[in-house]
């Protein structure tokens, strides 16, 4: 299939995404979240409305805990050395651990990365959602110079992070 010189490759992409969206979203079987308990609509009674809509967490949209098809999933134990230090050679060591070391930080170890930074820690232990290199992975903060890490990469750190952060 060849497009008409009028619009580029990527301006296709965008409306491609954009239509699948409404589809998609079209299409869900659920209606949408009101904070209203399904059990209060289901009895028919009033119910207040939620007067504030409360920011959404960094790490919105990540199942951390919950059972999911990665190496992390429920039973499935997520290696520091096979799973998640590569991850940071990759996207982090530049910045983090290579020639130049912002913040402090160096992600080219295990004991560095449990070290943190000089701001502080940056891996809470069985606390992913709250752990600050998932607050900056999963908003895309970080990597800077990079292309951010898929879904399935920061979901994979955050059930590291949730299984202990173990050195395994």
């Amino acid at each position: 299939m060849t497009l008409p010189a009028t619009k580029s490759p990527k301006t296709w992409l965008i409306v491609g995404l954009a239509l699948a969206a409404i589809i998609f979203g079209a299409c869900t079987p659920t209606a949408p979240d009101t904070g209203i308990p399904p059990t209060a609509l289901a009895g028919g009674g009033e119910v207040d409305q939620p007067t504030t809509n409360p920011e959404p967490s960094p790490t919105a949209g990540f199942t951390a805990g919950m059972p999911s098809e990665t190496p992390g999933a429920a039973g499935a134990e997520v290696s520091f050395s096979k799973d998640v230090l590569p991850i940071l050679k990759t996207s982090c060591i530049n910045c983090h651990g290579g020639t130049r070391t912002e913040e402090g930080l160096k992600l080219n170890s295990y004991a560095n990365l449990i070290a943190g930074s000089e701001n502080g820690p940056v891996v809470i232990a069985g606390d992913g959602a709250n752990s600050r290199l998932v607050e900056l992975i999963a908003t895309g903060e970080m990597p800077k110079r990079k292309e951010a890490l898929s879904a399935e990469t920061v979901q994979l750190i955050i059930d590291w992070i949730d299984q202990g952060a173990l050195d395994n």
